[in-house]
């Protein structure tokens, strides 16, 4: 069989990677969905923020029923391609036979015209993951006409969505740590008093407490062990 990307799909593909607002982008997401003949897709991110219980955004075109069964049933929690996504990069396909320990959320899902799928995540961010998942009312195992072009798909959309509409989600994007602020707040981390912090940069502890009381205010925190938490969660030393 021919698995290489159709002209048609790759325009697709070009103007969805050069897409300047979400909008757009979504347009053409849906436009690669309709290419591939699939009915569904669904596109969702969980935040590291905050750790007790991290964000999850979700924007799809499922069925309204289906979107409040999944809502109202708490069906995140169980659901398998959520917990695949989480662990692994690795796409992950599925038909009505793929049933696996989750059967009753399959039928359910079934029930609503999800007969089959595939998905595939993304590191976006540190501690920041992307997944997109396209489905369909057919039950047909996924080919490999479609598995390579899902995955020029994935890569180009979650690549786009990082630059597009991230930022907007989550503000710790654009957190910048100043070298001095970085300097205090790693010797924080080895457990160092503003004191002995002041005597190791041969600072005052008045400067100190200064950029301790910008970075709580910058991260969003309430003390300075949790703001050298974040930080190491945001990867920003």
């Amino acid at each position: 069989m021919d698995v290489h990307i159709s002209a048609l799909f790759f325009q697709i593909i070009q103007e969805l990677s050069h897409s300047s607002n979400d909008i757009d982008l979504f347009k053409h997401l849906r436009s690669a969905t309709e290419y591939l003949e699939f009915n569904y897709w669904a596109y969702g991110v969980q935040l590291a923020h905050p750790v007790s219980k991290p964000t999850f955004i979700l924007k799809n075109n499922y069925p309204k029923a289906w979107q409040s069964k999944y809502i109202d049933s708490n069906y995140i929690n169980i659901d398998p391609t959520v917990k695949h996504g989480l662990n692994t990069s690795l796409p992950f396909a599925w038909t009505p036979k793929q049933t696996g320990k989750q059967k009753a959320f399959w039928e359910d899902a079934q029930s609503f015209g999800l007969q089959s799928g595939w998905a595939q995540s993304a590191n976006l961010k540190p501690n920041t993951t992307g997944m997109l998942t396209i489905s369909r009312n057919d039950k047909s195992a996924i080919s490999p006409f479609h598995s390579c072009h899902l995955l020029l798909l994935s890569s180009t959309f979650q690549a786009a969505y990082t630059e597009i509409q991230l930022p907007k989600i989550d503000k710790h994007c654009v957190i910048k740590l100043t070298p001095r602020e970085t300097e205090i707040l790693k010797w924080c981390c080895d457990g160092k008093t503003s004191d002995e912090t002041a005597l190791i940069l041969s600072i005052s502890k008045r400067t100190v407490n200064f950029h301790i009381a910008n970075l709580i205010t910058k991260l969003d925190v309430t003390n300075k062990a949790a703001a050298a938490v974040k930080a190491i969660q945001l990867h920003l030393l």
